[in-house]
C-alpha cells in the first residue's frame, strides 16, 4: 500500500516554502555528555588506531579503553566504532591517519 505524501504548500511563484531547519546533528549534541577521557578518546577514534594504541598513547589500560569506547558508543547511539570515528572526524576533533 503506497501513502501519498502531503503537498509542500508553495509561494506565489511556485516554489516550495522552506520548512523549519533540520534538527542539529545528534552526535554534535551527544559530545557534551562524553566524560573529558570518553572525549580524549573519542577524538583519538578517526587516527584508526586500536584499543592497544590508544592505551600506549594515553597511558591506561586496553580494556579501559575498550570500556570507554563501549560507553561512548552508547552515548551516542551509534553502532559501530567507524561511525564513532566518521562523527569524530565530523565533529572536527582530528584528521583521520594516512594508511
Amino acid at each position: 500500500m503506497l501513502t501519498q505524501q502531503k503537498e509542500r504548500p508553495r509561494e506565489a511563484s511556485g516554489r516550495p516554502v522552506p520548512g523549519p531547519p533540520p534538527p542539529p546533528d545528534r552526535a554534535a549534541q551527544a559530545v557534551t555528555r562524553l566524560s573529558s577521557r570518553e572525549l580524549e578518546i573519542f577524538t583519538l577514534l578517526p587516527t584508526g588506531d586500536s584499543n592497544r594504541e590508544i592505551a600506549r598513547t594515553l597511558g591506561i589500560a586496553e580494556r579501559t579503553v575498550r570500556f570507554h569506547v563501549a560507553a561512548i558508543l552508547k552515548k551516542l547511539a551509534m553502532r559501530s566504532r567507524v561511525e564513532a570515528a566518521v562523527a569524530a572526524y565530523a565533529h572536527g576533533t582530528r584528521e583521520p591517519s594516512p594508511n
